[in-house]
């Protein structure tokens, strides 16, 4: 028995799998306080794991399913399917705090067991190791952990001891970061902009790899400044010039996310407006920034 009652719709992915989908948009989404809780630092995270030399990837199954729900909250949580009133027992998906609730769990569980080179980001652990000794140790207390809470895993998307991880928009490998390649398809097929929206809509793909674009904030200037389309031959170059950095990553030597001992170091700042700093060691001429 419950006061409170949401829709229910059924879908299907691209392999025709039904999934059951409960819009809470109209029921306790609209009285829910915003939990504002801090998700990691996706930069700060990859360039931690890129530390290790052997990495585990972990995805939980069904999320948010694994966490139980006290007694009096199950009511909230009711949706209507066929004449008749249901509610969950676990977090369900929908809900406004879901994301929120299964990150500080997981992150509160690896705390409280003081568990060593685990990386969580909400339902995918990424677990490290110096070498197999090491990663074998902590992927083992991982999952004693693990199996003590109940946690179960989608085991057919899982990884173990391997040398090169693919994360988060990252390709991680002996402690250099690349991009990921799979990610950086819709990039490669950008076509040119042709309005303002359009353009926006580059430079919006474009900034997410900005670090991997020599001089980005001046390359990009006169492009986000254009305003007659389509972009004059210049415009089209400084675009194609842009976009060609992308499609080359895959035989760029990436970034170093660590210090390598007795490289000179180089400060560059930057006063236009705020003060900036970069530190960089040159490594067989590729940067390594900090």
């Amino acid at each position: 028995m419950s006061p409170w009652r949401a829709q229910v719709l059924v879908t299907s992915n691209e392999r025709h799998k039904k999934r059951l989908v409960i819009d809470y948009s109209q029921t306790i989404n609209r009285f829910t306080e915003l939990d504002a809780y801090p998700f990691p630092n996706i930069n700060q995270m990859v360039s931690d794991i890129a530390k290790y030399k052997v990495y585990s990837t972990l995805d939980l199954r069904s999320a948010y399913h694994q966490i139980p729900l006290r007694e009096h909250e199950k009511k909230y949580t009711a949706f209507e399917a066929n004449g008749s009133l249901y509610q969950f027992w676990r977090v369900p998906f929908g809900v406004t705090n879901g994301v929120a609730c299964f990150q500080r769990v997981i992150d509160r569980l690896v705390a409280e067991n003081k568990l060593e080179a685990v990386f969580v980001y909400i339902d995918n652990i990424t677990i490290g190791g110096m070498d197999q000794t090491e990663h074998d140790e902590n992927v083992r207390r991982f999952l004693d952990v693990a199996d003590k809470h109940q946690l179960t895993f989608n085991e057919d998307k899982c990884v173990y001891s391997v040398e090169s991880v693919d994360l988060l928009g990252y390709t991680i490998s002996q402690g250099i970061l690349r991009p990921d390649p799979d990610r950086m398809k819709p990039l490669r097929e950008l076509p040119v902009p042709h309005s303002p929206k359009s353009v926006k809509r580059a430079m919006g793909m474009f900034s997410y790899y900005s670090q991997w674009i020599p001089r980005f904030s001046d390359k990009i200037k006169p492009l986000a400044n254009a305003t007659s389309f389509p972009l004059d031959l210049n415009l089209a170059r400084i675009y194609w010039d842009i976009l060609g950095y992308p499609r080359t990553f895959l035989g760029f030597p990436g970034i170093f996310s660590w210090d390598i001992p007795g490289l000179p170091e180089m400060k560059f700042q930057d006063f236009s407006g705020i003060l900036g700093r970069v530190l960089e060691q040159d490594f067989l001429g590729y940067p390594r920034k900090s």
